[in-house]
């Protein structure tokens, strides 16, 4: 968890001073302007880098996901949308030109950069959502009409917003006259475009999985076997993002979904649980075995916090519903070689589908526990279910709903967990 903080401090170091400076410093000594204008057109430069930035971490570079997570990584993106949004307007506001298609240009990025941050943030986000039970609501009524695939065409309107950018700037003549200027801009631009349509070109062409089985776990879960054609190694807990070839109705846009199974007891196959909440979800059923898959991933961090702690250090593993499938991927991979205590919570008796496996593991292993509960385990529970030695030393991974887990963890803080203690992964929709 340090090691994490310290890179992402780094990260945002080189994001928000580094990479804008050659620029910044460039147009700061070689464009004659007063102080203030150029504070001014800092504000815009900045703005464009940034969005350039967002648009890279689109992509989900996996060697930073490995460094920081892929919560983390979106966490950054957000912020970082939000803050060149700032920015821009700061300079829309306080900049003035007398060529139209300057100001054209400029104003139009503004509007659709502005409309991008709150669909984004109502639609895309869980900002709003995990905290306010009323934008919950009305974002679950709203979601047969602004569906996933469409949430994700309107959020690249952030592309049209950087063409538009781009122009502007190009169509500035004292800025054009700055040949070191343009280098560098230019390059920051075509190199950062060009990286992520190379990874959609990618991805478009991937081809690295077939389903070989696709069962009904109960009437609204489906669990996903696809035999991996290439021998990249996951981890336990780990998510891929998938998508399903030939098949209209599922689209070209792929989805995050955990891992059920453990690399050791599955090397060249991945299990995926499912559960059928939307339209996207609910064609899994009727998947054929044999269809063609592209697994972009693996991604995750859940097993790199266990493997570097003492042996004897307790995992405690707290899954909501279908949340307790990247748990149980770490159960399986991790029994018998740590403490393991496992917690799952359902809404119905026939949700307990994995019930059998975690009782084998429980009468296998001496140092496995298991408790199963239908409905929430309020916080007194907690503190009777939970040794001394898990609250004081336990290390927890919550999967689940993102407004159940901030309950959870204030719950488990209130009896004596600290927060540096606990991981979770929020599945928020």
């Amino acid at each position: 968890m340090r090691r994490k903080r310290v890179v992402l401090n780094i990260l945002w170091l080189i994001i928000l001073f580094l990479i804008p400076m050659p620029l910044i410093v460039i147009l700061n000594t070689q464009l004659v302007a007063s102080v203030s204008d150029l504070i001014v057109y800092d504000f815009g430069i900045v703005a464009y880098i940034w969005w350039l930035v967002i648009t890279y971490l689109s992509t989900r570079p996996s060697w930073l996901d490995r460094l920081i997570g892929l919560p983390s990584m979106y966490l950054v993106h957000g912020l970082l949308g939000t803050i060149a949004l700032i920015a821009a307007t700061i300079h829309k506001f306080l900049s003035f030109s007398f060529d139209q298609n300057v100001k054209n240009t400029g104003n139009i990025a503004w509007y659709l950069a502005l409309f991008g941050f709150f669909y984004a943030v109502f639609f895309m986000s869980g900002w709003l959502i995990n905290y306010f039970k009323i934008a919950d609501t009305l974002k679950k009524k709203l979601n047969h009409i602004f569906k996933h695939q469409v949430s994700i065409w309107i959020h690249r309107l952030n592309l049209v917003v950087i063409a538009l950018i781009f122009f502007h700037v190009q169509l500035i003549v004292r800025i054009r006259s700055i040949t070191e200027f343009m280098v560098i801009f230019d390059t920051y631009t075509v190199v950062i475009l060009g990286l992520y349509f190379f990874n959609k070109i990618r991805l478009l062409t991937m081809n690295n999985g077939t389903i070989i089985s696709n069962e009904s776990l109960n009437s609204d879960t489906q669990e996903l076997v696809i035999q991996l054609k290439s021998q990249k190694k996951y981890h336990p807990g780990d998510f891929y993002f998938v998508s399903f070839k030939g098949l209209k109705k599922l689209g070209i846009e792929s989805h995050p979904f955990s891992v059920t199974s453990a690399p050791t007891n599955s090397p060249r196959s991945v299990t995926f649980t499912i559960q059928n909440v939307g339209d996207f979800t609910n064609e899994i059923s009727k998947v054929p075995t044999g269809t063609k898959v592209k697994l972009e991933g693996p991604f995750g961090l859940f097993d790199k916090s266990i493997r570097p702690e003492n042996v004897e250090t307790p995992i405690i593993l707290y899954g909501l519903g279908t949340g307790i499938a990247p748990l149980l991927s770490i159960a399986a991979e991790y029994a018998g070689k740590r403490p393991i205590h496992v917690l799952w919570t359902v809404q119905s008796q026939d949700k307990l589908y994995y019930s059998d496996k975690f009782r084998n593991f429980e009468s296998k292993y001496p140092n496995f526990k298991y408790y199963e509960q239908i409905h929430r385990i309020k916080k007194q529970q907690l503190r009777n279910l939970l040794s001394e030695g898990e609250i004081l030393k336990g290390q927890f991974y919550i999967v689940g709903p993102a407004t159940a887990i901030i309950e959870i963890e204030d719950n488990l803080n209130s009896i004596g967990v600290s927060r540096n203690r606990l991981n979770d992964e929020r599945l928020t929709l």
